[in-house]
């Protein structure tokens, strides 16, 4: 939810390839981006980067997981690195 009070963009992508390992598993792969920016006064308020890598089984999911966050319009950088978990319920 956007509660600025000017109009704001924000552009995703998203790519996920899920090849298959073996009869039982597959490699899971995901990239996801964003770019957030005001148009009329050209400020940045949010950008990122996620990176997840790892094996599925069934509905299960699991591996390592990288986030690169810029907030602001002086580009505050944040990481984080780690492991994800998913399920697919549907």
């Amino acid at each position: 939810m956007d509660l600025a009070s000017d109009f704001a963009s924000e552009n995703l992508a998203l790519v996920e390839y899920k090849p298959k390992i073996n009869d039982k598993l597959n490699f899971y792969s995901r990239v996801q981006g964003l770019y957030g920016f005001v148009p009329e006064s050209g400020n940045h308020n949010r950008s990122y980067v996620m990176f997840r890598a790892g094996l599925s089984y069934k509905e299960f999911t699991i591996g390592a997981a990288t986030n690169f966050d810029w907030y602001g319009p002086m580009k505050q950088k944040e990481n984080s690195y780690g492991i994800f978990a998913s399920i697919l319920l549907f």
